[in-house]
């Protein structure tokens, strides 16, 4: 028997195994390279997706702005147009401008701010807005 002959073969043998070895990792190594890269795409786009929706929050709180300015136009277009200061609203039950003073309140804005808008006093304000309040838990007590 010829060692030598099975020393060459031994390490033929061990040769072909590292080798298949050596490709199983490379595949493997190939296929994380591949998620790393999508990984990374992924995270590249983050600041784009930030940026469209700030942009989109934006928009919206920009629209509800417009609408409140408008109702707030409104209501000193209204008051001008009667001749009022807008301190006798609960004399003359001026529906309109307490609508509107509903209409600012449900849109979140402070009682102080409707009344400087308005010309009237945070006191009154916040009274026209808890009557509706109290009509609506009467309302609501009664069905």
């Amino acid at each position: 028997m010829n060692w030598g002959l099975i020393v060459l073969a031994a390490n033929t043998l061990l040769l072909i195994g590292g080798w298949v070895l050596f490709q199983q990792a490379k595949s493997e190594l190939n296929a994380m390279m591949a998620e790393l890269r999508s990984i990374q795409a992924a995270v590249e786009d983050l600041p784009r997706q930030m940026k469209d929706e700030s942009e989109k929050g934006w928009i919206e709180n920009e629209k509800r702005e417009a609408q409140l300015r408008t109702a707030l136009d409104e209501i000193e277009r209204r008051i001008s147009d009667t001749g009022r200061n807008g301190n006798d609203v609960f004399e003359s039950k001026d529906e309109d401008i307490q609508q509107k003073i509903f209409t600012l309140a449900d849109g979140g804005i402070p009682a102080a701010v409707i009344a400087r808008q308005i010309g009237l006093s945070e006191g009154e304000v916040e009274v026209v807005i808890g009557m509706r309040e109290k009509e609506l838990q009467v309302n609501k007590e009664g069905d």
